[in-house]
């Protein structure tokens, strides 16, 4: 008996990603709500809700990075939420214009040069 072929499963990514604590503020068009950020790239975050928004949903976001007093506001979409601990949902941001990719970017290369010592 021949053994199945292993699937593995595909980073969809394209960009570096970090693990990082923000709070970021979120304004859905049905409530603003401010959630604890799980891990953040260039592309977007991924952040901790109980009853996390439905994918599909444009998001506002604000936040600052650690070690910056800049606010970040920017948008996004909603394009999943995962149920099982630890719940929450994932925003991919629109694109972002050059500064505030370089700061996000400058961050989370710092946070992971960090991490290797």
């Amino acid at each position: 008996m021949e053994a199945a072929p292993i699937r593995r499963h595909r980073e969809k990514r394209d960009s570096l990603r970090a693990p990082m604590f923000l709070v970021v503020k979120v304004d859905c068009p049905s409530a603003t709500n401010f959630y604890c950020c799980r891990n953040i790239s260039t592309g977007g975050v991924f952040l901790l809700a109980a009853q996390p928004p439905k994918p599909g949903t444009f998001v506002a976001l604000e936040f600052c990075l650690p070690h910056s007093a800049i606010t970040i506001s920017l948008s996004g979409e909603v394009i999943w939420q995962q149920k099982l601990s630890p719940s929450g949902f994932a925003v991919k941001f629109d694109e972002l214009n050059p500064m505030t990719k370089m700061l996000i970017k400058k961050v989370i290369i710092k946070h992971c040069i960090c991490d290797q010592f």
